[in-house]
This record gives structure tokens, sequence and C-alpha cells, in this order.
């Protein structure tokens, strides 16, 4: 029975790289594109939620609250935000990415296969010198002639 659950969840949650790297960078771009945007967007209805709503609310229990202290209020919530993200989703968000990165096709994973091939044989060859030279006599840490 677990081998079906099993058999389920591999198939609900493997992932595709069929659609190689456009899709992604498709997204990467408009994602880049749109903070701009709503960071814009954001000001723009600070703005006009101060005019059409909440100027009377906000006036009846804060009587010194003019529309400029209203926008920097906004503009500093929007940076407190921004700090938050960056304290700690950020992280968590390159731990993810470097997750998929390994998981899926990664030149760089088949490098360090080669080289931790390499370094076994250059590992291999080092023992095989060290017992030769102490056949000879000549101890390890111990400078030639």
């Amino acid at each position: 029975m677990s081998d079906y659950f099993g058999k389920v969840r591999s198939f609900v949650l493997r992932q595709y790289d069929a659609t190689g790297m456009w899709l992604g960078a498709m997204q990467s771009q408009f994602n880049n594109v749109q903070s701009y945007v709503s960071m814009v967007q954001f000001l723009l209805v600070v703005a006009v939620a101060y005019h059409t709503t909440l100027r009377d609310t906000v006036l009846q229990y804060l009587p010194w609250m003019n529309f400029w202290l209203f926008f920097l209020l906004g503009v500093a919530l929007y940076l407190l935000v921004m700090l938050v993200d960056y304290k700690v989703v950020v992280p968590s968000r390159i731990n993810y990415s470097n997750y998929q990165a390994y998981k899926h096709y990664n030149p760089v994973k088949e490098d360090l296969k080669e080289i931790q091939a390499d370094m076994r044989a250059v590992a291999r060859q080092l023992k095989v010198l060290i017992a030769l030279l102490e056949e000879k006599g000549v101890k390890s840490g111990q400078k030639g002639d």
C-alpha cells in the first residue's frame, strides 16, 4: 500500500525538464520588471486611497496626518517589508534555488563528478608513491635529499 502512495507521490511531485531555459528566463525577467512596476503601483494606490476613502477616517483619528506624511508612512512600510524580505525570505529562496539548480541538469554537478574522480585517482597515486618512499626509508613529512 505504501508503495502505491510512493508512486503517486513521485508522479505528482515530479518536475519536468522538457521546457528548457526559455520558460524560466521569461518568468525571471517578468518578475524582475514586475518588482519595479509593483513599487510604482503601491505608491499610486497609497495616494489614491488617501484621497478617495481614507482621508476622512484618518483625519478623524489623526488630525495632524496630512497627505505627505501618510505617503511617507506608506514608503516606510514598503521599506520595512523589503528589509524583512531581505533578512528572512531571500536566504530561503537562495537555498531553494540552489537545491533546484543542483537537482536538475547542472553542468557544475557533472564537473564536480569529474573532479572527484580525478581526486580519487590522485589519492590512489599518492598512496602508491608514499608506499614506495616508505620502502626506501623516507618517512612521511621528511624532505628528500
